[in-house]
């Protein structure tokens, strides 16, 4: 087994030894001839890769991401700029403000806080010469970043090429094809691998503070910049920080603690500051607006609001966890999708014909009953890792523990939002980008796992290329299932990935 694919071993004993979780794997030992190795993350580069495989890698990759998006996507005709098609009128005063007006929420955008987001794309689109090379870019750097990021926590080349595959090749975004708007959602995805990674480092032994201090508030500042769904990470760290902080201190680990504290203090901080101007100076959480939450309806319909979260948080979880699922694998209903709504009540053949749409309606909603039956696989799991994680401190244990948590908090800030007749199937996944980086975190690891500690290695890289394969698949079927989902919910389909390709071969 090479020394740059190594893994942790699973079990280091709190009470005798330092914490070690994901952000500083404990060494691990070869398997053949008993030679100690390690990790990055437990401070020791195990790293043979030379920049040119490196570089290869990376650009065959982002390249495989530039044919999926511009030949099976067709981003070229169905990108368009977001603010000239939206905001047309508002543009002029949108100019005309002072420089440091950029960096607050802007009335003219209906309150919209994203400078480092849609203001940025739009400035992009006057550098470069249309809408969809910004999004070719955009791509592009999540692709980078992914791969570069990943490299520098884990060394290894399964987990770094798994976990950017998943991203070059992904349908989590496809909205865009519809609404614009989240052509920066690479860019905030980005924004948010750099602050967790941020994070990673300030938790390390013998961390340079004077660098990755500053490094850490910047990243928060870009991220909050970007879009107010930072604040799904916030919930996220509301959680998981005491989880570690508590492991922490078991172990003894004291400066880990305070360094922990000292990271969510500062965010939560940052918090406060952003929901003092946003509410001041945002107007997006207007009732009747897209984003009205659901603290609008007031106390006399409480139960309506927690009935809204109710249903929101399975949707959302269930965006995360089928978005490298194949359609035909409980996605929702392969009837509708394959025959249409018309057909199935059609084939009715008149039976209480008054009625009869809620046959359509039955169908549409059928995914519900598999999301019930996922979430409580996800929550049952979550407490058998937390659980491992308490008992005994392990690399794998406390990974598995942050990344399904995640993953079971897709979307903090959309669930707080009444529920909307988009959500009536599980297609947006921009709303859940949150989730669907613990889900690939997940689907990464598991690979890394399975390539280091499989007895057969054969039978390892046949599951990693299998799981390759499969995402691959997916960014072609995928794309037709999520069209027929959005058309149910009364939006413009979006292009078929699988029948463009076919166009392509008959040429």
């Amino acid at each position: 087994m090479r020394a740059d694919e190594s893994l942790a071993p699973d079990r280091v004993v709190a009470s005798n030894a330092t914490l070690d979780t994901l952000k500083n794997p404990e060494p691990a030992t070869n398997s053949t001839d008993g030679t100690p190795r390690s990790t990055p993350a437990a401070g020791v580069p195990a790293s043979r890769l030379g920049w040119a495989v490196h570089l290869g890698i990376l650009l065959l990759i982002v390249g495989s991401n530039f044919v999926v998006r511009s030949l099976l996507d067709r981003a070229g005709t169905n990108v368009k700029s977001f603010l000239e098609t939206n905001y047309p009128n508002a543009l002029a005063e949108v100019y005309a403000q002072p420089w440091w007006a950029y960096f607050l929420p802007m009335k003219a955008l209906t309150g919209a806080w994203q400078t480092t987001s849609l203001l940025l794309v739009h400035a992009l689109e006057h550098v470069l010469s249309s809408p969809a090379e910004v999004f070719y870019f955009t791509n592009a750097v999540l692709v980078v970043t992914c791969y570069c990021l990943s490299w520098n926590v884990f060394r290894s080349k399964v987990f770094t090429v798994t976990f950017t595959l998943c991203f070059a090749w992904s349908t989590f975004n496809h909205h865009v094809y519809v609404i614009s708007g989240s052509v920066a959602l690479p860019l905030i995805v980005s924004y948010l691998l750099c602050f967790l990674f941020c994070q990673f480092k300030l938790m390390q032994p013998g961390c340079n503070y004077r660098v990755w201090a500053p490094a850490g508030l910047l990243s928060l500042v870009v991220y909050a910049l970007a879009y107010e769904s930072w604040l799904d990470c916030v919930a996220w760290m509301w959680l998981a920080y005491p989880v570690l902080i508590v492991l922490a201190y078991r172990a003894a680990d004291y400066q880990r603690v305070k360094v922990a504290a000292a990271i969510v203090a500062v965010t939560t901080v940052a918090v406060l500051g952003y929901v003092v101007v946003k509410t001041q100076l945002g107007f997006g959480q207007q009732p009747g607006s897209e984003s009205d939450v659901v603290m609008n309806y007031g106390l006399q319909h409480a139960v309506i609001a927690l009935e809204d979260v109710i249903a929101n948080w399975f949707t959302l979880v269930f965006i995360a966890i089928t978005t490298y699922s194949p359609p035909i694998l409980f996605n929702g209903s392969i009837s509708s999708w394959r025959y249409g709504t018309e057909e199935l009540i059609a084939l009715q053949h008149g039976y209480h014909e008054q009625r009869a749409y809620l046959v359509g309606y039955s169908h549409l909603f059928l995914w519900r009953f598999y999301a019930g039956f996922a979430v409580a696989a996800l929550l049952y799991g979550l407490w058998r890792t937390l659980g491992a994680a308490w008992r005994e401190v392990s690399t794998t244990n406390v990974a598995n523990s942050l990344f399904l948590l995640m993953t079971l908090m897709p979307g903090a800030t959309h669930m707080l939002v009444k529920y909307r007749p988009m959500h009536s199937a599980p297609f947006l996944g921009y709303h859940s980008y949150f989730g669907i980086v613990g889900v690939t975190l997940l689907i990464s690891y598991a690979m890394m796992w399975i390539h280091t500690n499989g007895r057969h290695r054969w039978l390892a890289w046949a599951v990693i290329v299998g799981v390759w394969v499969n995402v691959g698949y997916c960014a072609l079927s995928r794309p037709s299932m999520l069209s027929h989902m959005a058309v149910e919910s009364a939006f413009a389909p979006y292009p078929d990935a699988w029948k463009n390709l076919k166009e392509l071969h008959r040429r």
